[in-house]
Order: C-alpha cells, then structure tokens, then sequence
C-alpha cells in the first residue's frame, strides 16, 4: 500500500490534534487541573510523525529502485544480446547495448517489458545503462540444453 504525501501529512496532523484530548477526573481540586496534551505526549506524537514521514518517502524509492535492475551474465545468442540471472531468468537485452560484453557479468538499469510468447519467447530488458561491471562471468552455459545426438 502506498500512501500519499497528502495522506500522511492529515494523519500526522490528526494524530497531533487528537492526541491531547484528556480524560475526566474524580478530582475537584484546580491544584493540578491541565489542559492540553503533556509534554510526553507531543514528543511521542512528533516522533510517531516522523517515522511516519521517513517510511513513506523511503520504501517507495528503495521499491522503485529495485525493481529497474538486473543482475546477471551477458551472452551473445543468434537472436542478440542477452542476460541471464543467478535464479535462470532470461531476458532479451534491447535500448542501449553497445557497450555490453558477453561473458561478462553486469547490473543494468532499465525496463522490463511483458513477456514475449511470439517471438523468442523471452522476457525483454530494455537497457538505460550499465551500473556496474562484475568482471567475467562464472559459468557460461546455454540458455537451452544441446540436442542429442
């Protein structure tokens, strides 16, 4: 769930308000007669407000982050570039490959697109840039096992 800057600023803002309502007392004596929340209080109340604040704006980015990277090792197919991740996903690499070398091992920035039954019947990436090169890859295998002979 995702919630907007407008949405936590009103339940922060709501917390503040409500948060001094005081109970009654059975005590008549105006001696120790408040009104208003305690300092406890609206220390508790700014910090719940901050926190609130902090994750709202931090796990969207850190989600958003994530979700435009891969991690893998580059190879060359007949068909073009493309990147296979440690859990065997592959994704045919399209946008700007020119500097992509096969065999070794890239985090890329860019877009998943839907998976693609028609064509080479992979997932495509479409690639905004390298983040960081990891040297050559491990292990080079074919996406596909070798027909027998």
């Amino acid at each position: 769930m995702r919630l907007r800057p407008a949405t936590v600023i009103t339940l922060a803002l709501t917390l503040i308000i409500c948060g001094g309502a005081t109970s009654g007392s059975c005590n008549n004596s105006n001696d120790n007669f408040s009104v208003g929340p305690s300092k406890g209080e609206v220390v508790g109340v700014a910090v719940a407000a901050v926190a609130v604040v902090a994750v709202a704006i931090i796990v969207p980015v850190e989600i958003s982050k994530s979700h435009h990277t891969l991690k893998g090792c580059i190879f060359s197919t007949p068909a073009g570039l493309e990147l296979r991740t440690t859990d065997n996903n592959t994704y045919a690499l399209s946008g700007t490959t020119a500097g992509l070398a096969p065999g070794s091992t890239l985090r890329l920035h860019g877009d998943k697109q839907k998976h693609d039954k028609s064509a080479t019947g992979d997932q495509v990436f479409v690639v905004q840039k390298m983040q960081k090169n990891y040297g050559p890859c491990q292990a080079l295998a074919p996406a596909q096992p070798a027909p027998a002979p």
